[in-house]
């Protein structure tokens, strides 16, 4: 029957709307359902629920309770649709969770204060008969998305003969799927977004390159503070590292690494394609990492200061690089002008009285010695996020976000996206687009950013009022599984999800990643040589064999290709391109390898920058899978108006006869009629019109 009954979606402003779930608010979009007569289809409803709050009850159980009908919004709805509403249906209070202990400050009470505004919502849109050639039945159902921005789950229920059923997806495939309405279901997610939601277009088609500041380039005159321990062994040296993986580490120690050298190594990033930077935190700070800021309003000496950040700025705006910052926002270190546990700034600390104007900004339990922190980690004390002095601190008109902008920088990586309050956010975005309408903003999620729940709450990053883009977490745990497993239909399913998930404008602004400072090395990752109950003594000097290593870069280059191929932005993390090895952190933050670079693996990934570079499909082309290939096979289609291009990775068995032609850019070879795709090769053709 699956085959037999067809659910289709046309849009009044997106040319290809099966290949995506997420529309503008200002689209309409016209559901048509057609089905055999000897089915028996009656009664077709499109069950549409508002997932954009989280209420006690789940997400499905929302589309098979019969509540009452609600008069006010049945009237409030008949008129976008030309398709018959039954009725809306109140689905309970859509209060979200109140979990003070658990959700940071200021998160749980911004959407709180949000749900209190809007309950859950279960919409029930009766199909039109459209009419029927004796042998199929047509239906159809118009429906104006203005003024529904959020996030919806959404299924087709209708009766036939054989009883109730129900139109929804397969969760592994991603697939539709036909089944019993009273059987459990996975509905399909759509996402309506602001009217003029887009995303930077400097950055789209680009390459972003990730940069731990302390172990790239050392350059300049390095300013040593008294409580900091420098390592001069560049070459050899092993980062400090705890007695066991979560214990405390001083992070002290320094190996050299400045802004002048960034700035050194500008032509070495523009020769990978590169157009985009993207820095570990520069603000001062006791650590080497700067997650802990001591101040804001301050670039780190050690990393060379402000003249240092406003001469890479300067060099990059050269190449047409864009420097993006990284914003820690959830928290400060102990260590910090606006705490002060230990004295050392001018001010007058949170920790050191509570008439500090920093007071507000910190949740003491027991002052001083007790107070919320990240993680628990309490030399990071976390910050009210929904304290309005810290918001204007961060986003007012002389706030850090524009000051930054001033001095020339891109846009911001949010850290910890999640366990900020998305007011915050918001204020943050506004910042941005504010100082510089092209500025970028990204943030770090590690799930399916537009479903995302956190602490108990629906997140709304991709609904034209948050962010540009995400971290993509996801799409990066798929391909690693994939090239190392071979099994194609798992990634297949990410893929297709995550792309009808996300709105188009944030699928292309996606940091697409294989490693970055909080995951080991890619390469030590596809080797698959685990920690094997290792201590951190035996992983400081751990080291892949000559045929682990070539395991893993075959397995790094296949995985490269797709990443670089895919909507997104592709992120290369510092010296992944120059074969660096390393398990957690902090193994997987040593010095890049200057002089002793796997020149073969940085020629590659120079071909897939080059490639990106000259082909402009990569910016905002359409992407569409190929389906029914054969296990291990992966392959899909980038296209616009103009061209087609071809992406396949052949992990089979057996060699593949692709029936497309064309020029393949990374061997230069004309293709007349097909190719033959050799297993464990991939390929890109273009083709020529």
């Amino acid at each position: 029957m699956t085959r037999k009954i067809l659910l289709t979606v046309e849009s009044a402003r997106c040319r290809y709307p099966e290949l995506i779930s997420a529309f503008d608010e200002e689209d309409t979009l016209t559901f048509r359902l057609t089905a055999p007569r000897s089915a028996g289809l009656s009664s077709p409803l499109l069950c549409l629920a508002d997932g954009s709050f989280l209420s006690e009850e789940s997400e499905t159980d929302g589309f098979l309770a019969e509540e009452e009908e609600s008069s006010a919004d049945s009237g409030a709805r008949e008129s976008a649709c030309t398709g018959r509403v039954l009725h809306g249906e109140s689905c309970g209070s859509g209060g979200g969770t109140d979990s003070a202990e658990k959700a940071p400050a200021g998160v749980e009470a911004d959407n709180r204060g949000r749900n209190e505004t809007r309950k859950k919502r279960v919409r029930r849109y009766l199909f039109c008969w459209e009419g029927s050639d004796y042998v199929t039945d047509r239906y159809t159902l118009t429906l104006s998305l203005r003024g529904l921005v959020g996030l919806y789950y959404a299924s087709v229920l209708f009766d036939t003969e054989k009883g109730k059923m129900r139109f929804s997806y397969d969760p592994l495939h991603y697939a539709p799927l036909l089944t019993e309405a009273s059987a459990p279901y996975e509905p399909f997610a759509l996402t309506v977004y602001k009217s003029g939601y887009d995303t930077p277009s400097w950055f789209k088609g680009g390459l972003l390159y990730q940069i731990f500041v302390d172990r790239f380039s050392p350059g300049g005159e390095v300013v040593l503070r008294g409580d900091a321990i420098l390592n001069p062994d560049w070459e050899n040296g092993i980062p400090q590292y705890a007695p066991w993986r979560g214990a405390p580490l001083a992070n002290n120690m320094f190996f050299g690494g400045t802004l002048w050298g960034v700035a050194d190594k500008l032509d070495y990033l523009s020769s990978l394609g590169g157009t985009a930077l993207y820095l570990s935190p520069v603000f001062e700070a006791y650590s080497n990492h700067k997650y802990d800021t001591g101040d804001y309003l301050v670039i780190d000496a050690m990393f060379g200061g402000e003249k240092a950040f406003s001469h890479l700025i300067a060099e990059a705006k050269k190449r047409s690089i864009g420097v993006i910052l990284d914003g820690v926002f959830n928290h400060t270190g102990d260590d910090s002008r606006y705490f002060n546990k230990y004295g050392k700034y001018d001010s007058l600390g949170a920790f050191q009285s509570t008439e500090s104007p920093y007071y507000p900004w910190y949740s003491f339990s027991d002052y001083p010695q007790s107070y919320r922190s990240w993680w628990g980690i309490d030399i990071l004390p976390a910050v009210n996020t929904g304290e309005r002095s810290y918001q204007e601190f961060v986003c007012g008109e002389e706030g850090v976000v524009r000051r930054y902008l001033k001095l020339g920088a891109a846009g911001w990586r949010l850290d910890v996206a999640d366990e900020l309050s998305e007011d915050l956010i918001r204020k943050i975005r506004t910042a941005c687009k504010a100082e510089k309408e092209d500025a970028l903003l990204l943030g770090e999620v590690w799930e399916d950013a537009a479903e995302k729940v956190a602490y108990g709450q629906r997140r709304h990053y991709f609904q034209g009022e948050e962010l540009d883009g995400v971290m993509n977490y996801p799409l990066r745990n798929a391909l690693i599984d994939y090239v190392m497993s071979g099994k194609a239909k798992p990634l297949f399913a990410v893929l297709k999800r995550l792309y009808a998930h996300y709105p188009k404008p944030a699928s292309d602004a996606a940091m697409n990643l294989l490693g970055t400072h909080d995951t080991e090395r890619i390469l030590t990752r596809l080797s698959g040589v685990g920690e094997n109950g290792r201590g951190p003594d035996e992983l400081a000097v751990a080291r892949l064999t000559p045929e682990e290593r070539q395991l893993a870069i075959g397995r790094l280059r296949q995985a490269w290709f797709l990443l670089s191929m895919l909507p997104g932005v592709p992120c290369i993390y510092y010296g992944d391109e120059a074969g660096m090895e390393g398990y957690y952190d902090p193994f997987n933050r040593r010095t890049f390898p200057w002089g002793r670079e796997d020149h073969e693996l940085v020629a590659f990934y120079r071909t897939i920058g080059r490639i990106r570079r000259e082909e402009k499909i990569f910016a905002e082309g359409w992407f569409r899978l190929i389906e029914n290939l054969p296990e291990g096979v992966l392959a899909f289609y980038r296209f616009d108006d103009e061209t087609t291009y071809l992406a396949a990775v052949n992990l089979s068995e057996k060699n593949l006869l692709l029936p497309f032609s064309g020029l393949e850019l990374l061997s230069g070879k004309r293709i007349k009629q097909r190719l033959l795709l050799k297993k464990q090769n991939f390929c890109l053709i273009k083709r020529e019109i």
